[in-house]
């Protein structure tokens, strides 16, 4: 799917799913947690500018996804995003910023400028705040706040020259013990290494072919 969308369009592309921490609930999937534990999501896409920092808090509806699970959804989220780019023109990795509780990933590595036009080489630290009026899962409790939700943030930091791909990058927030109305404010920093994208603008956008 990320094959058939816009390169500068992922890079600003943020999705947060909300998930019921609870065990005995095998997946098929090992790297998703199961179906019958989602409570949600939401998406937004983030006005990141490469020279322009830029902070934003919203809040938004959990909205369905049916290729997850089919299930009524209710309540929202609110989450703050921040975004300070590195204002560097080589290929030096500059630290900038951070956030309490966050660390640097391992899995983002510095390369070199070559022009593109979106590049975006920065900090995004996201915030997740807190969420009110969660669907509660935990079958059988007659006790509402029995669920205990956590968030997966996803967004996409880094871009793969070799590939000509969008590299996702997943955050796990902690979890929010017994409640539907979870109060989290926890935060994480993604660093940002988006050079060598192509932006596509006319007809049904795909990444070139490797050639």
């Amino acid at each position: 799917e990320t094959s058939r969308l816009d390169p500068s369009v992922l890079s600003k592309m943020l999705l947060i799913e909300v998930w019921n921490d609870q065990a005995g609930y095998p997946s098929s999937d090992l790297t998703r947690p199961s179906p019958a534990l989602f409570m949600g999501e939401a998406k937004v896409e983030m006005e990141l500018q490469p020279h322009l920092t830029y902070s934003k808090q919203v809040t938004l509806p959990l909205e369905e996804n049916s290729e997850i699970a089919k299930r009524t959804i209710t309540g929202k989220i609110t989450f703050k995003y921040e975004w300070t780019p590195d204002f560097c023109v080589n290929d030096s990795d500059v630290e900038v910023g951070g956030s309490s509780g966050s660390k640097g990933r391992e899995d983002v590595q510095p390369v070199k400028s070559t022009g593109s036009q979106t590049g975006l080489r920065g900090t995004l630290v996201v915030t997740v705040i807190s969420a009110e009026r969660l669907v509660n899962l935990e079958c059988g409790s007659s006790k509402l706040g029995s669920s205990c939700p956590y968030c997966m943030v996803m967004c996409y930091p880094q871009y793969s020259l070799d590939r000509q791909m969008p590299k996702p990058s997943v955050w796990r927030a902690p979890t929010a013990q017994k409640t539907v109305n979870p109060n989290w404010d926890a935060a994480f920093a993604f660093r940002f290494r988006w050079e060598g994208a192509r932006s596509i603008s006319k007809g049904i956008p795909q990444l070139p072919d490797r050639e």
